[in-house]
């Protein structure tokens, strides 16, 4: 059944939001490097976008790959589900697929990712922390992103005996940011600061807004972690309806505890809000 979704004065509110959630607007100040598809230059997509960008804005600057960006499989169907919007958020950006995929799907994008060095792999992403956004009530009319899965990546190995670890802390090359998703475990701690960015999310969408969550499950100990199922059940009783699911097949690293166990599918989750 459709929730009704709360207003803009009584929206569920985080702990963590403070002062935040009055802050303007912020747009005016991010780099307007994307914007070829209405008519500027458009920058032809390698291999390794963030670091082709870099290079060329930030000479001399070293942008560590990220290691959950959006895999191929899944830009067409997100920049089919963005078609029609005019701009959209990724509070938890990494280097900036989501600029890619907006592209794609023709609309402006706008990025926001905590770590520094992530950050400054493209100029339309902000350095900043999803649970605070610095934009005002209903600025964007979509938001597409893939929060951290609570998985092993959040392991805080540094790397130095030699074996073979995938994980957020080895790619950056140093502890993660306090306060952020990709540190924490699947538990408490990462259902609420989910949940605070969750809300944070819906402070800056619009009514009739379209939310699209990239996640997935995990196996931890053997048994499958339902981290889908929480995210659809959480933004649902935020006020959500959920439009569709698409599980999509993509590449899953099969090394590691657990790495003939790993789930097959990535799920993109659709939702709307209230008009």
């Amino acid at each position: 059944m459709s929730k009704s979704r709360p207003s803009s004065r009584s929206r569920p509110t985080s702990s963590r939001q403070d002062a935040y959630g009055s802050r303007p607007s912020s747009l005016s100040s991010i780099g307007r490097e994307d914007e070829g598809h209405h008519g500027g230059h458009h920058k032809k997509e390698t291999s390794s976008p963030s670091q082709q960008i870099v290079a060329h804005a930030f000479p001399g600057l070293h942008v560590p790959e990220h290691p959950a960006t959006f895999t191929a499989e899944l830009l067409p169907i997100l920049a089919w589900q963005l078609r029609g919007r005019r701009l959209v958020l990724d509070p938890f950006a990494g280097t900036g697929g989501i600029h890619r995929v907006a592209r794609l799907a023709g609309c402006q994008s706008v990025g926001v990712e905590l770590e520094h060095e992530w950050a400054a792999a493209h100029p339309r992403t902000v350095c900043a922390d999803a649970t605070r956004l610095p934009f005002g009530p209903d600025t964007f009319d979509a938001i597409c992103t893939s929060p951290a899965y609570g998985n092993r990546m959040a392991d805080t190995y540094d790397g130095r005996d030699g074996s073979r670890r995938h994980t957020y802390r080895t790619a950056l090359g140093r502890p993660l940011t306090t306060g952020s998703g990709a540190a924490l475990q699947w538990g408490d701690a990462y259902r609420d600061l989910h949940h605070a960015a969750a809300v944070e999310m819906l402070r800056v969408l619009q009514p009739a807004g379209r939310l699209i969550v990239n996640v997935s499950d995990h196996v931890r100990r053997g048994k499958v972690v339902a981290v889908v199922d929480w995210w659809a059940d959480l933004l649902d009783r935020l006020g959500c309806t959920l439009v569709e699911r698409v599980d999509v097949p993509t590449p899953r690293l099969r090394h590691g505890a657990n790495g003939d166990l790993r789930t097959d599918v990535e799920a993109v989750l659709v939702l709307e809000t209230s008009r």
